[in-house]
């Protein structure tokens, strides 16, 4: 982390939160974001396609963006959109009925807004892709790919709670079909 604050010139940065993906610092009126050895680049190059295509829909709230993706001694960090407000679990602690009423109204709203969204020049999957990344042409055979990896993960693990685990795995195979 060091190496990428001391190339960007932050001695003494504002941490401003961080989680799973890494380490978020201010960075003037933007976000730094830092993640961990070995991100996956191709993963953040997608990913910032994708916000850059979201960003052109007229929602009435901020989407995040990245705008600059780097490396410095093989840490990943990007420089994105800083956004403003506060978390919903640590806003509706404490809050009346009808505060809590009104900000999941705008939270189902802001859902809404995104379902909306259509990518329909996409093939079915994720549209942020990774390595072990899933697109098809066909719904049935996305739902059907996605099972296969998802129960390769968790199969030694699932399969001695689950009674006929075989059996119910083929079942779900052929509702899918």
């Amino acid at each position: 982390i060091d190496t990428v604050l001391n190339k960007l010139g932050l001695g003494k940065p504002v941490l401003l939160g961080k989680g799973g993906e890494g380490w978020v610092y201010e960075y003037g009126k933007d976000a730094l974001k830092i993640y961990p050895r070995n991100a996956d680049i191709e993963y953040l190059r997608n990913t910032q396609k994708f916000q850059t295509e979201l960003a052109k829909n007229q929602f009435t709230f901020a989407t995040p963006q990245i705008y600059d993706i780097g490396e410095v001694d093989g840490v990943s960090y990007t420089v994105e959109k800083r956004l403003g407000g506060t978390q919903m679990d640590k806003k509706i602690i404490g809050m009346k009925t009808t505060d809590r009423q009104k900000l999941y109204q705008s939270y189902y709203e802001a859902i809404r807004q995104v379902n909306m969204v259509t990518f329909s020049d996409q093939p079915y999957g994720q549209i942020i892709t990774s390595a072990n990344s899933i697109t098809t042409d066909r719904w049935v055979d996305f739902l059907g790919q996605t099972f296969e990896q998802k129960i390769a993960k968790t199969r030694d693990r699932m399969r001695p709670s689950v009674t006929n685990f075989d059996q119910k795995c083929d079942l779900f195979k052929l509702l899918i079909r």
